[in-house]
């Protein structure tokens, strides 16, 4: 964006049956044209955005992955947790430099309540007030769990895939509303090799002006929505053993081609 790169911090992958403590999650810019300053205990260059809790014990498990940009805002997937009964949820904030928290103490058990970066309250204007905006996923197929945005600027739109296979959709940030859903009708997790409760576990997602692209960690599928139609088409990856992967996907918009990695995370 500009001359700022993004990354976020999603915390620990907290599964079923495992400790529960705090887990926070952030989203760190790191501004190339910034300047740092020796008198300062951090790289200025960085801005640190904290994403605050809103459980009552304060753990967080906000498990932040995906981040988009688009209209102004900054748009970041919580997934509360892949395995979770909890909903997932869309969240979006005009990033602030004077809201950077780079130093905040997370063993205070009061630090993210102190900070100016907070979840909005019913009734107030998240432009003006500097506050996070949260779009709850919860009137769609059960369980779906955001992993990852992408901006789709022609269309002006955010798009989102869920981990546990369920759907694509997308959010209009212009003219609000609900999210519209294209839902994914395969069953990877019973007759191919997909992970349990995640089916093929789609996890990277990429947009260009005809289709949404999201590839499945776990059954090695590519997944193509057509904007247009809103049907899909899939393409099964070869691979040698059963241990390998598909992870990630990047589009070369010069010579339109879709690039995909396969991995085996086992040797």
């Amino acid at each position: 964006s500009g001359s700022k790169l993004w990354t976020t911090q999603g915390g620990g992958l907290v599964l079923e049956g495992s400790p529960s403590g705090p887990n926070h999650s952030r989203v760190v810019s790191f501004d190339r044209a910034g300047r740092d300053l020796p008198t300062t205990r951090y790289d200025d260059r960085f801005c640190v955005y904290n994403i605050p809790t809103d459980d009552e014990q304060g753990n967080g498990n906000n498990q932040v992955i995906g981040f988009a940009e688009l209209a102004g805002r900054v748009w970041i997937a919580e997934s509360r947790g892949l395995l979770s009964d909890s909903p997932s949820y869309i969240s979006s904030f005009v990033p602030n430099p004077h809201q950077c928290e780079n130093l905040l103490n997370f063993d205070d058990p009061s630090a993210l309540g102190q900070q100016s970066l907070q979840y909005c309250s019913e009734g107030r204007t998240p432009e003006q007030d500097g506050c996070i905006e949260k779009t709850a996923l919860t009137s769609y197929p059960e369980h779906v769990k955001v992993a990852h945005l992408r901006a789709d600027p022609e269309l002006g739109l955010v798009w989102f895939n869920d981990a546990c296979g369920k759907c694509i959709g997308s959010l209009d940030p212009f003219n609000g509303g609900e999210p519209r859903i294209y839902e994914i009708n395969d069953k990877h997790d019973h007759d191919l090799d997909g992970m349990q409760g995640l089916g093929g576990f789609p996890w990277n997602l990429e947009v260009d002006n005809h289709a949404v692209y999201s590839g499945e960690y776990a059954t090695r599928h590519i997944l193509r929505l057509d904007k247009a139609t809103g049907t899909y088409s899939e393409v099964r990856v070869p691979f040698d053993n059963p241990d390998v992967r598909l992870h990630s996907l990047a589009i070369d918009r010069l010579r339109q081609r879709l690039w995909f990695t396969l991995t085996n995370e086992t040797s």
